[in-house]
């Protein structure tokens, strides 16, 4: 009985091996920046903590929602703007963060919540096609506003996440003034501009498409999407001048099975 014993237990110990890494599932926004982050922050942090890692795409909140209240929870863990991260977690999407686990030195107050954490910032800019303003480009909000001086197709995000700011900004409020918003003349400015906005973009894929193929001349638009635009050889530019600067954050949803792990991530 003690050999047959022990020759059970060597094989739990063959099958259970070393290399049984637990595995946490991230969903993120896809593309470049995705690939980007899996490179240099998400796959090196699972190897640091001996966690298998996998990848997928969300939809947004309402995704994220979805799993939750089927408390069962596909993905561990959510990489969201920092407006959806606050608002998933008033909604009590997210489990708190533990701060003796997570080494968070580095980074700002700002982008650290009870319930998630930035992991890096993104810019949304200007951009336009080349082959349509050549030497005369807009340079700045007020010139995307500027219907008569650059005339053309706009393209802007259909979500309020920095279009508020954009809005108040094309209607000459300096960047010193933008807060606290003034909700109604940045609604009355993007009514401005309303007709001369043929797409208003859902994702970025959508927005770098669009400028890509030409059937907007200008548009506001990730850095992180524009730069492979015209890596690609498209004739678009772009600038920073008054550029818009956000947080990217994870967060790990409420219920998830493998929350431990998802701390040490």
């Amino acid at each position: 009985m003690k050999k047959l014993a022990f020759g059970t237990g060597l094989a739990a110990l063959v099958f259970a091996g070393p290399a049984m890494a637990q595995e946490l599932t991230i969903a993120g926004f896809g593309g470049k920046v995705q690939e980007d982050l899996a490179e240099t922050l998400w796959l090196p942090a699972a190897e640091s903590v001996g966690i298998s890692l996998r990848q997928e795409t969300q939809d947004g909140l309402a995704g994220v929602r979805v799993q939750v209240q089927s408390g069962n929870p596909g993905w561990d863990l959510v990489h969201l703007g920092a407006d959806e991260c606050a608002v998933g977690a008033k909604q009590g999407l997210f489990e708190p963060l533990d701060y003796d686990v997570i080494d968070a030195d580095g980074v700002t107050d700002s982008a650290k919540g009870d319930e998630w954490i930035g992991i890096n910032s993104y810019s949304v800019v200007l951009a336009w096609r080349t082959d349509k303003y050549g030497d005369n480009p807009p340079k700045d909000w007020t010139d995307f506003w500027d219907v008569e001086n650059f005339p053309g197709r706009r393209g802007l995000g259909s979500t309020p996440q920095e279009m508020m700011e954009i809005g108040l900004m094309g209607d000459g409020v300096e960047k010193d003034a933008l807060y606290p918003i003034d909700v109604e003349r940045s609604l009355e400015s993007l009514s401005r501009i309303q007709p001369h906005v043929a797409v208003w973009w859902s994702s970025g894929a959508q927005s770098a498409q669009l400028i890509a193929d030409g059937e907007v001349d200008m548009l506001a638009i990730w850095g992180s999407r524009v730069t492979g635009v015209i890596d690609n050889g498209a004739p678009v530019a772009f600038t920073y001048q008054d550029g818009i600067l956000g947080y990217g954050c994870l967060a790990i949803l409420k219920g998830s099975k493998h929350a431990e792990a998802a701390q040490r991530f």
